[in-house]
């Protein structure tokens, strides 16, 4: 029986957690994090021969779309409300990172709820505000994975105060984990893979 394969690279300036997954002649990308040629060449590598259907960003922050343009994807994916946020993403690639953005010419965007599948690969978008307006969750059922971006890390959840960012909108968001399955394994944009039935000991306390 064919079955997805998932690989992890972490990469780029700030650690981002890029994730490969793989099935047959077919790849999927979630946030290509680095232009560094030996990072990017390591993608590459592990994707091989294979064809690459997709790259998903789950937000449109610098540390995990400037890889995209370096990656032949047939077709690139972000959340529409994130249009705004790579302008931003522009300026501070140039001004803070020192490294002009080149990205995809085209991003399909999404907005929140699409079931995808690419070639027996099969993702669940999931919309998640409050890191940014736009950001996104990945869920895998046949992995039992949810890749979650800067929005939930092992201990904490991602950052509001940058531009675009709210406080409310993370909140409603957390919410959503605890109506999930626990036993789903949680994907960062950044640091240690861990649970959710984990994450929803410290995600209750929000509420009490």
């Amino acid at each position: 029986m064919v079955s997805t394969e998932l690989k992890k690279l972490t990469v780029g300036l700030l650690h981002t957690n890029t994730y490969i997954l793989l099935r047959e002649d077919i790849a999927v990308v979630i946030d290509p994090g680095t232009v560094n040629n030996e990072e990017i060449e390591d993608i590459m590598n592990i994707i091989g021969d294979r064809r690459v259907s997709a790259v998903i960003c789950t937000h449109g922050h610098y540390d995990h779309v400037c890889g995209a343009k370096y990656i032949n994807s047939k077709k690139y994916y972000i959340h529409r409300a994130e249009a705004t946020v790579l302008q931003d993403t522009i300026w501070w690639a140039e001004n803070f990172y020192k490294s002009p953005l080149a990205l995809p010419e085209k991003f399909n965007y999404l907005d929140g709820g699409e079931r995808l599948n690419f070639g027996g690969i099969e993702l669940e978008i999931i919309h998640t505000p409050g890191h940014s307006p736009g950001s996104i969750c990945i869920l895998s059922k046949e992995l039992n994975a949810l890749f979650t971006g800067d929005t939930l890390f092992k201990g904490t959840h991602g950052r509001t105060d940058f531009k675009g960012g709210s406080v409310r909108d993370m909140l409603e968001t957390l919410k959503k984990f605890l109506e999930m399955d626990d036993s789903l394994t949680i994907y960062p944009g950044h640091g240690d893979i861990s649970t959710l039935g984990e994450e929803k000991k410290w995600i209750r306390n929000l509420y009490l």
